[in-house]
């Protein structure tokens, strides 16, 4: 059983599964608010992940829970932006970014994902604010915040 501030088994699951494999893509989908002509708001909405053995991970932040990410099983990139442009009337849309070449991701791809570090709590739980991706030569945290995802480098302080 998890929380709203937990991962599912289902969601331990998946990440779990991305240990041990090389990472082959990353694609950033951001949420852009065009309300304001010219002066676009966008975020990091969803970080899709993908390995060369087929395992694809897509992750957002919660709408419902500040503070909590969820792995998203049934994401459909060109589904959810047509949906978008439909229910807002064009004024909230969606971009794709392919992130492969991106000074944070550049160094993992083609990389094996050594660990995917989670916070355990009591009664077997982990928290679902922040996933550390551990690959051969780069580590990086996947985290929420305020208007969505957010990834740097990790640095360990003693």
């Amino acid at each position: 059983m998890s929380s709203e501030h937990h991962f599912s088994f289902e969601e331990l699951q998946v990440l779990k599964s991305a240990e041990s494999k090389k990472l082959k893509d990353v694609y950033y989908h951001y949420w852009q608010n065009k309300t304001v002509a010219g002066d676009y708001f966008e975020f990091v909405d969803r970080i899709e992940l993908h390995f060369e053995d087929g395992i694809r991970m897509v992750l957002f932040a919660s709408e419902d829970v500040e503070g909590a990410m969820h792995v998203d099983f049934d994401f459909d990139a060109e589904k959810r932006k047509l949906l978008l442009l439909h229910e807002f009337g064009g004024k909230i849309d969606q971009r794709t970014e392919h992130m492969n070449y991106n000074g944070l991701w550049e160094p993992a791809i083609g990389k094996v994902t050594t660990s995917v570090g989670l916070v355990k709590e009591k009664n077997n739980q982990y928290r679902n604010d922040a996933i550390l991706f551990k690959f051969e030569n780069e580590e990086l945290e996947v985290r929420t915040n305020v208007e969505g995802l957010l990834v740097e480098p990790f640095e360990n302080i003693d």
